[in-house]
């Protein structure tokens, strides 16, 4: 695929990245592990050491929040009200 390009001979990092519909920096490591370890290395899947665990809540109710930024002047504002709708 990096090589068959008919009009230029070779793809961007970039076309390979939308082709693919993946990060051009992944595109960017797959190519760097093939150059330094071959293709089979390049190819396989990292698995993780521990498996991913979401975290669980428990909801006790529903409030709303109110977050107000600039952080060109550097604050920060956070309210939050008791209901979500008036009553």
């Amino acid at each position: 695929m990096a090589d068959d390009n008919a009009v230029a001979g070779r793809w961007r990092d970039e076309d390979i990245s939308q082709a693919l519909n993946m990060h051009i920096n992944t595109v960017a490591s797959i190519r760097k592990k093939f150059v330094l370890e071959g293709v089979k290395p390049a190819l396989q899947r990292k698995y993780r050491e521990t498996p991913q665990e979401d975290y669980h809540y428990e909801r006790n109710g529903v409030e709303s929040i109110f977050m107000f930024v600039d952080p060109i002047a550097g604050w920060r504002r956070v309210s939050n009200r008791p209901q979500r709708t008036l009553v």
